[in-house]
């Protein structure tokens, strides 16, 4: 018997690519059960290495592709922010991946799977660095795949001049969020280029006491997740990955103007904007520039989330490991 193939292309950046991680999975299982081979062509293919019922993963730019593989089989592009549940229905983007591939509106978590070679190695980073400066860690990660981008004000002061959908942290926050945590942990930052590849950086003269963590391979950075003593980002990459290992730490998330409800898990600590958001849609069109003027200033996030993430993760209480 010929067994059927299947392509499902995800696209986008890491954390869209994510969401789809566990839904996949899950498809795969049954289309396994049929006899039909399901592969993924994605932007970020490692993340579904390891994930048992897919067969294949191979990188959207991979010459010939089409000629060569995808023309055996079928050709399936789910998008759920054409979808009407995510942009008018308020459903997060796992149930909408979920509703478009398995016909069920239902939340299947992210799934990344990570190999023994690659924790190992994050664990022992983590452990020298703890060894070496005496505190714990913070893994945190300031700007979305567009932020970061730092520019001089009139007085010649560093500035980061947001992102237009107003999710990244300003350079202000960011000042405040070390100073609150530098005493007692090491400060990771995962930059934008983990993102988006944009090549934005906090310059290191602005903020010294945070170090940044850059790494063309993406998965080296999920790894070091589950041995941090926590996380704290806006709507990034690193909230997603936490999801996908199912929340080893505590992870804080502070949400600007993008939407809490779409893309944030229950097992997170979620910081929501006071003044509603007004959810700009993802490849439908629409007016860009209304949603940018609507949500101007959702990112001047209240100081007091700093306060309370401190006192949740109890940094005098606990001994350094």
């Amino acid at each position: 018997m010929v067994k059927t193939e299947q392509f499902i292309k995800v696209d986008g950046g890491v954390g869209r690519v994510i969401c789809a991680t566990g839904v996949i999975e899950e498809y795969a299982k049954q289309k396994k059960e049929q006899g039909i081979i399901v592969n993924v062509v994605s932007s970020h293919p490692q993340m579904f290495l390891g994930l048992e019922h897919i067969n294949r993963v191979y990188n959207i730019g991979m010459p010939y592709l089409y000629e060569d593989y995808i023309f055996k089989g079928e050709f399936i592009e789910p998008e759920p922010y054409n979808n009407y549940l995510y942009y008018a229905g308020d459903k997060h983007l796992v149930n909408v991946f979920n509703f478009l591939l398995n016909g069920k509106d239902e939340y299947i978590p992210p799934k990344i799977i990570l190999t023994d070679n690659e924790k190992s190695e994050a664990q022992a980073f983590i452990e020298q660095i703890r060894k070496d400066e005496k505190k714990k860690v913070l893994l945190i990660q300031p700007f979305g795949s567009s932020g970061g981008i730092v520019v001089p004000n009139a007085q010649g002061e560093l500035r980061v001049k947001s992102d237009e959908s107003y999710r990244s942290f300003g350079l202000d926050f960011l000042h405040k969020l070390v100073t609150k945590f530098k005493d007692d942990y090491v400060i990771l930052s995962v930059q934008a280029t983990a993102n988006a590849g944009n090549g934005q950086q906090v310059p290191q003269a602005a903020l010294p006491f945070i170090k940044p963590i850059n790494n063309p391979d993406v998965r080296k950075l999920v790894a070091l997740i589950p041995f941090v003593d926590g996380i704290i980002c806006c709507d990034s990459m690193l909230h997603h990955a936490s999801a996908g290992l199912g929340t080893p730490v505590p992870t804080f998330v502070i949400w600007g103007g993008t939407s809490a409800g779409n893309l944030s898990y229950a097992e997170h600590k979620n910081y929501t904007p006071k003044r509603k958001v007004m959810i700009e849609p993802n490849r439908v069109p629409h007016d860009h520039a209304l949603y940018v003027d609507k949500n101007k200033g959702l990112n001047d996030f209240d100081l007091g989330i700093l306060d309370d993430i401190k006192k949740q993760l109890n940094p005098k209480e606990k001994e350094v490991k």
